[in-house]
């Protein structure tokens, strides 16, 4: 079966790789957790679940993981991690079938890996992973400065930049800024916008929320914190989060095209495809050369589509 492609690379491949990492994370906690059970009585290796055959073999990692649950792995994870190990074992098993993958199936396939892996301690695995992930969503947001240019470059928009990098219709009117003892407060405002932009190109999430909350506190009526924090959230998977600041960013200058795009992406990964359509279609009119917000809105329209909505 033909794969859905990325430039050179599928995004079966990319599944490939990310359960390569996840074997690799997997194995020693599971040896570690079946010597123990054995230990104890609680688990007797079979023909096939040896210990070097588990932690060689990631389809019977998972397997084991899902049929010792309660005796081996029920004390040390939770039910959300059980319930990443159903998810993983059927992606692993479309994997193995050679199905297609799409876009959105790679970005769960990453969040579910990663989360599975930093749930077992395999920190070095799942930071891998992550990253692919933050990549992917980087380039799906449009706002990293290496996105690939097949999904379309979008630079990152500046702190009180001028047209066209803004994307509002209007330029942007003077904003005064309050100031702070020994501080200019516009001036400190840029800086740490300009800290969490540099943060989340790193894929330090956090600090870069903290840097875009420093400069919302400071002014909370301009809209570029708010705007840069909402793609930080997205990054994260936190798609609310990302809407409620686009939320804010849109009451502050509704003509700023592109928080119409990012809160319909983020209604996009949510599932609500009528929601999203219309932030697309809306950032379209303010910006008809956008080429990354037609695409996303030509996605949203067929999924609508094949969910029996319309189009």
């Amino acid at each position: 079966m033909t794969t859905t492609t990325t430039g050179s690379t599928s995004y079966h491949t990319l599944v490939g790789n990310a359960l390569q990492l996840l074997g690799a994370g997997l194995g020693p906690y599971i040896s570690v957790r079946l010597r123990a059970a054995a230990g104890r009585g609680h688990y007797v290796p079979d023909d096939v679940d040896t210990f070097g055959d588990v932690e060689g073999d990631v389809a019977v990692m998972l397997r084991v993981m899902a049929a010792g649950w309660n005796e081996i792995f029920r004390d040390h994870l939770g039910p959300v991690e059980r319930s990443l190990v159903s998810e993983i074992r059927e992606t692993r098993n479309r994997w193995a079938h050679m199905e297609s993958f799409s876009e959105d199936d790679l970005d769960r396939a990453l969040d579910s890996i990663g989360r599975l892996l930093t749930a077992v301690g395999a920190h070095v695995e799942g930071n891998r992973v992550d990253q692919a992930k933050h990549r992917l969503r980087r380039r799906r947001y449009g706002s990293d400065q290496t996105a690939a240019a097949s999904v379309g470059e979008r630079p990152e928009p500046g702190v009180v930049a001028p047209e066209p990098e803004r994307r509002s219709t209007e330029p942007a009117p003077p904003v005064a800024m309050p100031p702070t003892p020994g501080v200019d407060g516009g001036a400190r405002m840029e800086t740490l916008v300009k800290e969490g932009i540099s943060c989340r190109q790193q894929g330090n999430f956090q600090m870069a929320i903290a840097s875009f909350g420093k400069a919302i506190s400071i002014n909370r009526e301009h809209p570029d914190p708010w705007y840069h924090r909402a793609l930080t959230w997205g990054h994260m998977g936190q798609f609310e989060r990302a809407i409620n600041d686009f939320n804010r960013v849109i009451s502050l200058d509704n003509s700023f095209a592109d928080a119409y795009n990012g809160r319909g992406y983020a209604q996009f990964c949510l599932g609500d495809d009528p929601k999203a359509i219309a932030d697309f279609e809306e950032a379209i009119n303010l910006a008809p050369d956008d080429e990354l917000t037609r695409a996303n809105l030509e996605k949203a329209r067929k999924r609508w589509a094949e969910r029996g909505g319309g189009y």
